[in-house]
């Protein structure tokens, strides 16, 4: 989302713009099913007779005006501002021990809320509960802020505000620009919610799986789709982080799709596409052949002439249990031909391994790199 800004994106900075612009893809789904619905009602007349041209067009005018127009420019307005107080939400969390103190500021509005005003001055800790709905904007066009601050905390007791239909309370901790409150969304049944998510995943595809968030990592750079599968995002993107962090080059989440219902692969990393895996624990024999499998008619990498994997240990791998780990891993990968490289993950530490290296060079980069 613009309104976040495009500098300095960590793991917690590539979620919170995912998860805003799925929340905005899913409250414009919504507004366009409504819209449809809205104009489906004015075909006709009040006795069910087909309308003139000239008429249903003076009734359309009408209903693009009041939600393309009117209603747009305050859900743009809300949906910059979200944005951006998402953002540095996520850059308070950063200096939380320099500043650990919130400030709510007066509003900068030519008319200020008269309901606003009681919250002026209030300071209280970052994690005080206060801030699940203080964070502004409060309401639609609200210009108070809050900023961080080593002041101390005041002890005070102060009613929270309460929720506005429509609008998160804090875009940084729910990831969301409107609440599923909203008119559009409120009370929809299941019905609609289907074809309303079946439109987004269509839009989504076409319009969203050239676009990407794209930041400096160290000497490489990570880049992730606004159409990357949502499962295993957060995994996936800190697998990507890390890697690029440890090792450079460019990291990318792709647009995923299903092709004969076969999902893409979820990773490209130095131009190559590759997909990735999560250690079971155990000596792993099993596990890391059954990962193999991807190259099987039908699965991720089937079809692919070059690629690689991606392993997550997350702390699974030890000394007592490396050994038989990297025998099995170094068997499969040398047999599998068209596996020409895989990054091994485990906690914040990476290694890459490639053809060129044989069984004790593995072994010696596991030990020596990864546990």
């Amino acid at each position: 989302m613009d309104g976040y800004g495009k500098t300095g994106y960590d793991v917690d900075d590539f979620d919170t713009v995912m998860q805003l612009n799925s929340n905005v893809g899913v409250f414009s789904a919504f507004k366009s099913y409504r819209v449809h619905q809205v104009m489906k009602t004015n075909l006709t007349d009040e006795s069910g007779k087909k309308l003139p041209f000239d008429k249903f067009l003076e009734n359309y005018r009408k209903v693009d005006s009041e939600y393309n127009i009117n209603y747009l420019r305050a859900e743009y307005n809300i949906a910059q501002r979200q944005a951006s107080a998402a953002n540095q939400w996520n850059d308070f969390q950063r200096s939380k021990e320099l500043y650990p103190n919130l400030i709510f500021m007066p509003s900068t509005s030519a008319e200020p809320r008269d309901s606003h005003r009681k919250y002026y001055g209030i300071i209280k800790h970052m994690d005080d509960p206060i801030w699940d709905t203080l964070v502004p904007p409060l309401d639609w066009e609200c210009d108070c802020k809050v900023r961080n601050t080593d002041q101390p905390a005041v002890a005070t007791t102060v009613e929270p505000p309460p929720f506005v239909d429509g609008v998160t309370g804090n875009a940084g901790k729910q990831g969301a620009a409107f609440s599923n409150k909203h008119p559009y969304v409120k009370g929809v049944d299941k019905e609609s919610k289907q074809r309303a998510a079946t439109f987004l995943s269509k839009m989504k595809e076409k319009h969203l799986s050239d676009q990407y968030i794209s930041s400096k990592v160290n000497k490489g750079r990570v880049k992730v789709s606004l159409n990357t599968h949502p499962d295993d995002f957060n995994r996936n993107i800190a697998f990507g982080y890390t890697t690029t962090a440890n090792h450079g080059k460019t990291f990318e989440l792709p647009p995923h799709s299903y092709k004969k219902g076969v999902k893409s692969p979820e990773f490209v990393y130095d131009k190559t596409k590759g997909d990735g895996t999560v250690f079971d624990g155990g000596n792993g024999v099993n596990y890391v052949k059954n990962t193999f499998k991807k190259y099987k008619p039908g699965e991720q990498l089937a079809n692919l002439k070059s690629s690689f994997i991606g392993m997550e240990f997350n702390g699974k791998i030890s000394l007592k249990n490396y050994e038989p780990i990297v025998r099995k891993l170094w068997g499969e990968f040398k047999i599998h031909d068209r596996c020409t490289f895989m990054v091994l993950k485990n906690k914040e530490k990476t290694v890459i391994i490639d053809k060129a290296d044989n069984y004790n060079s593995i072994l010696e980069k596991v030990k020596g790199e990864l546990l």
